[in-house]
């Protein structure tokens, strides 16, 4: 009994060596903001590689494909906004509500930030 717990103890960790994790861990299954990315990544047909460009490029593509004008639905539309918006959470960007077009801002652009100044005088003044 003791020599199968010996044999045991030394499987794990050989595995731990060779891959790097504890076998439990495999029971676990993936990460889920991982499978959000992976979704996100079939939705829109992107490596996970791909930069801003790309996402926002296979974003209008698949616009183009699911879009009740073209025949798809509503709620592709929002599937496909929402894969658009993982993955570009996930490259540290934020789609600004009012960008139209599936733009994106920036949050460090603080131009916005600028108060307005106002002319005091009136035109009765002038």
């Amino acid at each position: 009994m003791i020599k199968l717990a010996v044999i045991l103890l030394v499987a794990i960790a050989i595995f731990r060596w060779a891959f790097g994790f504890w076998p439990w861990e495999l029971a676990k299954g993936p990460d889920i903001g991982a499978r959000r990315l992976a979704a996100a990544r079939r939705t829109l047909g992107v490596s996970a590689r791909a930069d801003r460009t790309e996402v926002l490029a296979a974003h209008r593509l698949a616009i183009t494909r699911v879009h009740p004008d073209r025949g798809g639905s509503a709620q592709k539309v929002h599937e496909v906004d929402a894969a658009r918006d993982v993955l570009l959470a996930d490259l540290g960007e934020a789609v600004h509500p009012a960008a139209s077009d599936g733009e994106v801002s920036r949050d460090d652009d603080a131009s916005h930030d600028e108060p307005e100044v106002k002319d005091s005088t009136s035109d009765a003044d002038r």
